[in-house]
């Protein structure tokens, strides 16, 4: 599709293609999208791949089956959409528009633009919480806040090929996708994914706080975790366990460290900072 302003005469088309001289390993041919301005091309690429009779080249988008073809499709019209917007936006606000700007400001790497981005913001509430280790928080806490950052990149890098992203970029389809990505590519049961959708809730009701961002993309989110009913082991059966003799020197001192846990309350993580 392209576009013309009348004032600048600016010509502004976004098309996705593939690279059929570059095939990977199973056939597939590399998927990227290809900016133009004025003449001028920036191409970006694609996470995922696609077999060149499922490509349909006419629509941009592939004519397979499935949920990975979906999520592919969903992922190229994701992106051109905000390429569009980032257009628009320049465009509105009477500022210079080139291929490589466009680019720039979707990858997050604009100069001109002081935007905070999520990478950001979270790893300074990460580090800010590290500092209250034992005062405020437990190392089992930081721990936590520091495996869901590293999901949220493992997210972006994989759904959009992105390492960092603007805050103002969240919206409640981002959130959902990374809720299906914790469940599926990273295994989370229910609660577990609960868990790391809070941090990431915590994290953005600090951008709201500082206005770093104007509207909540959680509004419309709900939360719900599973009932976990949780066995405790009984007096006796933590006995049998502290008096059965083990040989293995490494067993015994994992068994002692356990019991240890069992009658503090704190976490391994949390005893192997002791």
């Amino acid at each position: 599709m392209e576009t013309k302003t009348s004032k600048n005469r600016n010509t502004f088309s976004v098309v996705c293609l593939i690279r059929k001289s570059r095939l990977l390993k199973n056939g597939n041919a590399p998927i990227f999208i290809r900016l133009t301005v004025n003449g001028i091309v920036a191409d970006i690429p694609i996470p995922g791949s696609v077999a060149i009779d499922q490509w349909n080249q006419a629509k941009g988008k592939s004519n397979g089956k499935g949920r990975a073809v979906q999520e592919l499709n969903h992922t190229i019209e994701s992106i051109k959409s905000r390429l569009y917007q980032i257009h628009r936006e320049r465009e509105i606000d009477g500022k210079s528009i080139t291929a490589q700007v466009v680019k720039d400001i979707y990858l997050g790497n604009n100069p001109e633009e002081a935007e905070k981005t999520l990478v950001e913001v979270h790893s300074e509430h990460n580090e800010r919480c590290r500092k209250l280790i034992n005062i405020e928080y437990a190392s089992s806490t930081i721990y936590k806040f520091d495996a869901s950052l590293n999901f949220l990149k493992a997210f972006m890098k994989k759904e959009l090929g992105r390492e960092d992203i603007p805050l103002n970029e969240i919206n409640e389809d981002f959130i959902r996708r990374y809720e299906l990505f914790l469940k599926t590519e990273r295994r989370c049961g229910n609660n577990s994914a609960v868990k790391h959708l809070k941090i990431f809730k915590k994290v953005i009701r600090i951008a709201l706080a500082n206005d770093w961002i104007q509207k909540n993309p959680f509004v419309s989110v709900k939360f719900r975790q599973d009932e976990v009913h949780v066995e405790f082991l009984t007096m006796e059966e933590l006995e049998l366990l502290i008096n059965k003799p083990i040989s293995n020197k490494r067993l015994s001192q994992i068994r002692d460290v356990f019991v240890f846990c069992c009658f503090t309350g704190l976490a391994f993580v949390d005893v192997k900072g002791l």
